[in-house]
């Protein structure tokens, strides 16, 4: 397999794993915490196969950092989360005052 194609899989492997640790780090449901921390250990164990390809080529290319695009990700996931949280708060919180109320 190609080297370039070989690093760049590798690549996402890392970033994946960051992006699942970095989410289970933040949640405040400890089920979905432990899935997806099990999922960034099997990412982890996808980068560590991929990296032993890459060392058949290059044995001496180190385990990359995750990239400034997977934190960038992880940066605008949570931004828009929270602003989204936000706008549904609002939406439903107006949607409210213009509804009939019951009386029985």
């Amino acid at each position: 397999m190609d080297l370039a194609k070989l690093k760049e899989q590798l690549q996402t492997e890392v970033d994946t794993a960051f992006l699942y640790n970095s989410i289970a780090a933040i949640q405040s449901d400890e089920n979905l915490s432990r899935v997806l921390q099990s999922l960034a250990e099997i990412e982890k164990n996808h980068a560590k196969h991929m990296l032993d390809k890459v060392h058949m080529i290059d044995a001496k290319f180190p385990m990359p950092a995750p990239s400034g695009r997977a934190k960038f990700q992880l940066r605008l996931g949570k931004y828009l989360a929270i602003h989204l949280s936000l706008v549904i708060f609002l939406v439903l919180k107006n949607s409210l005052r213009f509804m009939p109320s019951r009386t029985n």
